[in-house]
């Protein structure tokens, strides 16, 4: 009863992956390009979290803006 009462009272983002968007990686090399990569792109998460604290929209559904980077 109270896990369906705090999920009703929460506004919640959907995301669509698809075949080779996760891996698991094996080794140090890899490992590390993995987090090279994910620090690249921490600047456009953090620019789609901007845009959408920025909203004034009520809206239950969000779209943002994909900027080239």
């Amino acid at each position: 009863e109270k896990t369906r009462e705090c999920y009703a009272s929460r506004c919640l983002g959907y995301g669509q992956v698809a075949d080779g968007d996760f891996a698991v990686v094996a080794g140090i090399r890899p490992w590390i390009a993995s987090v090279k990569e994910t620090a690249t792109n921490l600047p456009r998460i953090i620019d789609i979290f901007r845009q959408w604290k920025a909203s004034p929209s009520k809206s239950p559904h969000f779209a943002i803006w994909l900027r080239n980077y």
